[in-house]
Protein backbone atom coordinates (compact mmCIF):
# COMPACT_ATOMS: atom_id res chain seq x y z
CA UNK A 1 0.00 0.00 0.00
CA UNK A 2 1.16 3.25 -0.40
CA UNK A 3 2.28 5.24 2.53
CA UNK A 4 -0.31 8.11 2.64
CA UNK A 5 -3.80 6.89 1.39
CA UNK A 6 -5.31 2.90 0.36
CA UNK A 7 -4.07 3.58 -2.95
CA UNK A 8 -1.37 0.85 -4.15
CA UNK A 9 1.85 1.46 -5.62
CA UNK A 10 2.85 -1.08 -8.62
CA UNK A 11 5.98 -0.94 -10.52
CA UNK A 12 6.96 -2.17 -13.50
CA UNK A 13 10.73 -2.46 -15.73
CA UNK A 14 11.01 -3.42 -19.19
CA UNK A 15 14.43 -5.73 -19.36
CA UNK A 16 14.65 -7.23 -22.89
CA UNK A 17 14.93 -3.75 -25.07
CA UNK A 18 11.72 -3.93 -26.51
CA UNK A 19 8.45 -1.71 -26.62
CA UNK A 20 5.70 -3.67 -25.02
CA UNK A 21 2.19 -3.24 -24.55
CA UNK A 22 1.06 -3.99 -21.10
CA UNK A 23 -2.57 -5.80 -20.45
CA UNK A 24 -3.04 -6.25 -16.54
CA UNK A 25 -5.77 -7.61 -14.96
CA UNK A 26 -7.22 -7.23 -11.54
CA UNK A 27 -9.96 -9.08 -9.46
CA UNK A 28 -11.15 -5.97 -8.35
CA UNK A 29 -12.24 -2.65 -10.74
CA UNK A 30 -9.54 -0.15 -10.82
CA UNK A 31 -10.93 3.18 -9.69
CA UNK A 32 -8.31 5.32 -10.30
CA UNK A 33 -4.79 4.98 -11.75
CA UNK A 34 -1.99 7.64 -12.17
CA UNK A 35 0.96 7.45 -13.14
CA UNK A 36 3.95 8.61 -10.57
CA UNK A 37 7.70 9.20 -10.89
CA UNK A 38 10.29 7.12 -8.57
CA UNK A 39 9.42 9.09 -5.75
CA UNK A 40 5.81 8.69 -6.46
CA UNK A 41 5.26 12.78 -7.41
CA UNK A 42 2.07 12.22 -9.80
CA UNK A 43 3.49 12.80 -13.56
CA UNK A 44 1.89 14.16 -16.55
CA UNK A 45 2.99 12.69 -19.68
CA UNK A 46 2.33 8.80 -19.63
CA UNK A 47 -0.65 7.53 -20.71
CA UNK A 48 -2.54 4.39 -19.05
CA UNK A 49 -6.05 3.32 -19.58
CA UNK A 50 -8.48 1.91 -17.41
CA UNK A 51 -10.01 -0.92 -18.73
CA UNK A 52 -13.52 -3.01 -17.11
CA UNK A 53 -11.31 -5.61 -15.49
CA UNK A 54 -7.53 -3.95 -15.56
CA UNK A 55 -5.14 -1.45 -17.25
CA UNK A 56 -3.25 -0.85 -20.07
CA UNK A 57 -0.02 1.08 -21.44
CA UNK A 58 2.87 0.97 -23.29
CA UNK A 59 6.25 0.74 -22.20
CA UNK A 60 9.42 1.44 -23.51
CA UNK A 61 13.27 -0.47 -23.90
CA UNK A 62 14.24 -0.31 -20.11
CA UNK A 63 11.45 2.04 -18.72
CA UNK A 64 10.14 1.64 -15.27
CA UNK A 65 6.97 2.67 -15.30
CA UNK A 66 5.28 2.99 -11.53
CA UNK A 67 1.25 3.56 -11.46
CA UNK A 68 -0.73 4.09 -7.91
CA UNK A 69 -3.74 2.80 -8.69
CA UNK A 70 -7.35 2.50 -6.17
CA UNK A 71 -9.33 -0.36 -6.05
CA UNK A 72 -13.30 -0.65 -6.09
CA UNK A 73 -15.60 -3.59 -5.40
Amino acid sequence: MAEEDDGYVLRFYEPYNASSSVNLKSAKKIKKAIPTDIMENQIDNFDVKITDRGLEFNIKPFEIVTLKIWLGD
